[in-house]
């Protein structure tokens, strides 16, 4: 089908910005952290329209071949924050407790959903399906190549302080030979039988929606560290990964994140004695070389997918958008290939004929919302990941690397006194009384995380972390900020019955943007 658009400035004059979502007041997550996005109102069931002035009747119907009618009305937007605080305050920005005089706005991490977060009760059964993420770059578009659920997408389909362990096995550099060069033959069936025991299919659980997303991972060191995009792993509170498709599923906890340079260090719990895919070197790459794309296209079950091509250029820089979530990102210097790639390669392997990986597969051009394999796709230099993933392994935080060394538990709390407020209706939907005057008030509960599998619910309150009292969200924060994922808190909480109620978490790492 011919593009509609005819020059770049046209289809750039075509797209459409999605407007800021307005924060709510002072609701916070048990690390204190702000996050942005979250809509405080959830979807309501009809619009708020107001009342036509007197005398006013509908516009006459337009002439033949003008625009259907009636016109389309827009929905408006979640009220205004100039009546609410008392006297017109709008709410400062920042950390989600208590502030002087008026009440403070950051935002949760992603996952929230409405007020209270929509799905933090809802059965597997009646969740979201399984979503694809992907990137759309360039004239069609370029797509992140993660995939989800419902629709075939390409691709995924802070704390800044040292961490506290580092790994045991070292994560191997680039290796110093030579590629195999533009000559050389491929043997796709021999690169297949190395690579696929070395490579996983990553699924995760995205915070804001509640979707499954899938991807792919390239196993690093034996203890199971992998190398994956970003965008496969950001905003999920559940992540899992299986190797080559089949046998055990592992628990994924994310190390660190270059957001900047979509690249992401995870780690497989419990994992020993992994086959390990082997580092090439991307600065040999010439335009010619053939290349092999291995991956979790489209997330079928089984083994990974494999599509052959060439580098068709490099250094290639674009601008790719996430359609699972409209989020954009820039990235250059990348290769460029023509192996088909599909939604659910994000963070595979971009294999010489060597069978040595030169890149991740992260992204590619694609002109239709059916999200089908093209033969324009974008990896990332395997020499800059590498870099980036020792950094992490090493707990070098900097301005654009994240070390997610951070406990999470997966509760949204407000105040005890917010929620007596929203019980008696005062502002947004009303929750459930609380059962005592004190504590930390569970307002939501994201899905896959550690709170979910202690038992608690909306309507909870929070009183005490390892025997010491939790007067609030600021307090519960400050006893969680120096755990680790992985390490075990006692929690105790009294439910809007007033029946105490106490258990132990194991805390898992904090959604990363």
């Amino acid at each position: 089908m011919e593009n509609e658009f005819e020059t770049p400035e046209e289809i750039e004059a075509a797209e459409v910005e999605i407007p800021e979502v307005v924060d709510p007041p002072e609701r916070s997550w048990d690390v204190g952290e702000a996050r942005s996005g979250w809509n405080p109102y959830g979807t309501p069931a009809a619009p708020p329209w107001p009342t036509p002035p007197p005398g006013w009747s509908p516009p006459p119907p337009p002439p033949p071949g003008a625009s259907p009618w009636p016109p389309t009305a827009s929905v408006p937007g979640p009220p205004s924050w100039a009546a609410w605080p008392p006297g017109g305050a709008q709410p400062t920005s920042g950390f989600w407790g208590p502030s002087s005089g008026q009440p403070s706005m950051g935002s949760p991490p992603p996952g929230s959903g409405g007020y209270p977060p929509q799905d933090s009760a809802r059965p597997a059964s009646e969740r979201p399906p399984k979503a694809r993420r992907a990137f759309l770059v360039g004239l069609g578009a370029v797509v992140l190549v993660a995939a989800v659920a419902g629709g075939i997408l390409i691709g995924k389909s802070s704390n800044h302080t040292p961490s506290s362990a580092t790994a045991s096995e070292t994560i191997p550099s680039p290796s110093q030979s030579s590629g195999p060069g533009t000559s050389a033959k491929i043997n796709v069936a021999a690169i297949a039988a190395k690579l696929d025991p070395a490579v996983v299919d990553i699924t995760s659980i995205d915070a804001s929606t509640g979707t499954e997303a899938a991807g792919t991972g390239m196993i690093l060191t034996p203890n199971g560290e992998v190398l994956t995009n970003n965008h496969v792993i950001a905003n999920a509170t559940s992540i899992t990964a299986q190797i080559n498709g089949s046998g055990r599923t592992y628990t994924v906890r994310v190390l660190g994140t270059d957001k900047t340079q979509d690249v992401a260090l995870v780690q497989l719990v419990g994992a020993s004695g992994l086959r390990t895919v082997t580092v090439g070197n991307s600065s040999g790459l010439k335009v010619g070389d053939a290349v092999v794309a291995i991956g979790n296209a489209l997330d079928l079950k089984g083994p990974e997918t494999v599509t052959e091509g060439i580098i068709s250029a490099l250094g290639r820089s674009i601008s790719a958008t996430d359609a699972g979530t409209g989020t954009t990102e820039n990235l250059s210097g990348l290769i460029q290939t023509d192996a088909p790639i599909n939604p659910g390669n994000s963070g595979g392997p971009l294999v010489n004929a060597k069978g040595q990986v030169v890149g991740i597969d992260t992204a590619a051009a694609n002109g239709s919302s059916t999200q089908s394999a093209t033969n324009i796709g974008f990896a990332i230099p395997i020499n800059e990941a590498i870099g980036i993933a020792q950094q992490i392994q090493q707990g070098r935080s900097s301005s654009t690397v994240l070390i997610n060394n951070k406990g999470f538990i997966g509760v949204e709390v407000i105040s005890v006194s917010q929620a007596q407020s929203s019980s008696a209706g005062l502002f947004g939907p009303q929750l459930p009384t609380p059962g005592t005057s004190s504590g930390a008030y569970v307002a939501g509960v994201l899905q896959g995380t550690p709170a979910v599998q202690a038992g608690l619910q909306q309507g909870d309150v929070i009183t005490s972390v390892n025997g010491r009292p939790v007067s609030g969200p600021t307090e519960l924060g400050s006893l969680l900020s120096n755990d680790k994922p992985g390490e075990t808190v006692s929690v105790s909480w009294i439910t809007p019955s007033g029946s105490h109620q106490s258990a132990a978490v194991a805390l898992a790492s904090r959604p990363v943007a």
